[in-house]
């Protein structure tokens, strides 16, 4: 059976690890707009799409048996890679390498020793916009999430 996921955040990761002993052909579909934290520092020094949601989702389907999962989840606590995470510079390195995000990700995985394919929703780095009711506009996905009312 052939599976299609399309999400983001921790919840995709999540279902891809639940749904991973039903089908060996899995295909996840990521989100590349988040903002925040090491994704969004890495987003904004390097113009590249947001690596975190694909980083988890990969090492989702990696499971247990990785030993490289706690590798890549690694978080450096001190200087200028204080809350970088090792497994989204290693994902930003292979872009540069390969110069893909969906190359990137295919090592990646590759790496993990997964067999199931993981996707950016895009390859160009792209940002939410939110229209809220007195027509000002707020960019990017924490903003957003941030916002007390809904917008437009």
């Amino acid at each position: 059976m052939k599976i299609v996921c399309i999400g983001g955040g921790h919840g995709l990761a999540q279902v891809l690890s639940a749904i991973k002993p039903m089908s060996s052909n899995i295909t996840a579909i990521v989100a590349t707009t988040d903002n925040g934290g090491s994704t969004g520092k890495i987003r904004a020094s390097q113009e590249t799409i947001a690596l975190g949601d694909i980083r988890r989702c990969c090492l989702q389907l990696a499971g247990k048996k990785s030993t490289f999962k706690a590798i890549y989840e690694h978080r450096f606590t001190q200087g200028q890679l204080a809350d970088h995470c090792l497994g989204n510079l290693t994902l930003l390195g292979l872009i540069e390498l390969t110069g893909s995000a969906t190359k990137a990700i295919a090592h990646f995985n590759i790496m993990l020793g997964n067999t199931e394919t993981v996707l950016p929703m895009t390859e160009v780095p792209t940002d939410l916009v939110a229209e809220l009711n007195n027509n000002e506009k707020v960019m990017g996905e924490c903003e957003i999430d941030s916002l007390t009312s809904l917008p437009k």
